[in-house]
């Protein structure tokens, strides 16, 4: 090997050396920036936990969050001592009654009485066949505390209105004083049939010219929810039973007005239907013809063939 040889072989050498100098900074430099990626996460860490642990913005969150929360539970609260506790001016509305059926149990009707319940309402029938199992035992149970007493039908859209009024006269005596017949039109509970209004119309008036003429008394009409906005014009100038829960209706066209859906009566286990009754109950409760459309503030005034015409 000459001299330039071994002077070239000592370069190369030297140039691989310094290679793999150069090759072990490299990796040292990309140790330290690895650690130092570490740290600045370990500073991001701390950093999180200190905002989320000192009195700012978690403790800010919190309160925001907490105060949201107990504005809705005191709304809520609030709204559900009203409704519980809501009851119409009893100056302006002193006769308070009930409406109940077999859903109600049970009744011990002389505590009913003493509970400040002068009427109630009872089920009778629905559709053609049914009977309410427990209608017998509420009419004579209320009739002897002294509660004067009537009965309601739930008229169904898959049945003859004339079946259905045979169904009630037939169930409901007639041997003592009863407030008004009632007929209950809803969906809720109805069949899924939805006859047309012309259909619904003639119906109703098949159960209704029957049963006003074995009670001698107007029948009122208990109607609400999609069944009032399908066929309310159907029913129109008719004696009303309205219903609005925890506020009054806004007119005094009805002679019930349902105020309560989950009262609390003395002798009955649950909730029951509130009302009062706007009129004489002595007016409505005789055992004759004695309910006339004046008793209806918008009849009031009318004369025989105004109150006739303005009923059609």
């Amino acid at each position: 090997m000459t001299i330039g040889g071994q002077t070239i072989l000592r370069y190369s050498l030297l140039a691989t050396r310094y290679s793999l100098l150069a090759t072990r900074y490299s990796l040292l430099a990309t140790r330290y920036s690895l650690l130092a990626t570490r740290y600045s996460l370990l500073a991001t860490r701390r950093n999180l936990v200190t905002m989320f642990t000192d009195t700012g913005a978690v403790n800010r969150l919190f309160r925001l969050t907490a105060g949201f929360v107990l504005a809705a539970c005191a709304v809520s609260v609030a709204g559900y001592f009203y409704f519980m506790g809501f009851s119409p001016d009893r100056d302006k509305y002193p006769v308070r009654g009930i409406d109940v059926s077999n859903h109600q149990g049970a009744i011990d009707w002389p505590r009913v009485a003493a509970d400040d319940v002068a009427f109630a309402v009872i089920k009778a029938t629905e559709g053609g066949d049914f009977v309410d199992r427990s209608f017998a035992r509420n009419l004579a149970g209320a009739r002897s505390a002294g509660i004067a007493v009537g009965a309601y039908h739930f008229f169904t859209f898959c049945r003859p209105g004339a079946d259905q009024a045979q169904n009630f006269i037939a169930t409901v005596p007639r041997d003592g004083p009863l407030l008004p017949p009632v007929v209950d039109i809803e969906f809720g509970g109805n069949c899924t049939d939805r006859p047309s209004i012309e259909k619904f119309e003639a119906e109703l008036k098949a159960f209704l010219d029957p049963v006003e003429a074995a009670f001698g008394k107007r029948a009122i009409v208990y109607i609400i929810g999609d069944a009032l906005e399908t066929y309310g014009t159907a029913v129109a100038g008719r004696q009303r039973w309205v219903r609005s829960l925890a506020m009054h209706p806004g007119h005094d066209d009805w002679i019930y007005w349902q105020y309560h859906n989950k009262g609390r009566v003395d002798g009955i286990e649950g909730p029951v239907d509130l009302n009062v009754l706007q009129g004489e109950l002595a007016a409505f409760a005789g055992p004759t013809a004695a309910v006339s459309q004046s008793l209806n503030p918008r009849m009031a005034g009318l004369s025989a063939r105004e109150r006739s015409r303005t009923s059609q």
